[in-house]
C-alpha cells in the first residue's frame, strides 16, 4: 500500500564523495550515512562515469590531493558536465602547501574541511553547499 504524496519522507540528498585512498572513502561516508545518501568513487574518471550515466547529486565532496586530479581539477572536469553540482563542493583536505591550491581553498572559505573532519563539520558544509540549490535542481531550473 504507497503513502499518499503528502506523507512520503523526503528523500535524502545524494552526494558524490571522491577520493582515491578507500579508508578515508568508508570512513567519509560513515560520517555522513545519518544524513546524506552517499555514492563514493575513487577518483575523477569514475565521478565523470557515474554522472554520465545520468545521476544527479545534490553535493560533491572532493579530496584535495588525489593522484589522478587534485580536488581543483576535479571539480574542473566535473563542472564541464555539471557546472550546477560543481557549484556544490566541498573540499577535503589536510592542509595545501601549493600556493595556487591554498588559493583555490580559500576562495572556497567555509567548503573547505580539515581532515580528520568532524561529523558536525562535514555536514554543516555540505548543507551550507546544497543549501537552496536542492530545490533548484528539483524543479528542473539547474541541469
Amino acid at each position: 500500500m504507497s503513502m499518499p504524496s503528502s506523507a512520503r519522507v523526503p528523500r535524502r540528498p545524494r552526494v558524490l564523495l571522491v577520493d582515491d585512498d578507500a579508508a578515508i572513502r568508508r570512513a567519509v561516508t560513515r560520517l555522513l550515512a545519518q544524513h546524506f545518501d552517499v555514492v563514493a568513487v575513487d577518483g575523477v574518471s569514475a565521478a565523470l562515469r557515474y554522472l554520465g550515466e545520468g545521476h544527479h547529486p545534490e553535493g560533491l565532496v572532493v579530496d584535495l590531493y588525489m593522484n589522478e586530479a587534485n580536488g581543483r581539477e576535479t571539480v574542473a572536469r566535473i563542472r564541464e558536465v555539471d557546472a550546477w553540482l560543481a557549484d556544490r563542493v566541498v573540499v577535503l583536505t589536510t592542509g595545501a602547501s601549493d600556493p595556487a591550491l591554498l588559493e583555490w581553498c580559500r576562495s572556497l572559505g567555509d567548503a573547505v574541511v580539515h581532515k580528520p573532519a568532524s561529523r558536525e563539520a562535514l555536514v554543516a558544509a555540505l548543507r551550507m553547499r546544497i543549501g537552496e540549490g536542492r530545490r533548484e535542481r528539483r524543479r528542473g531550473t539547474a541541469s
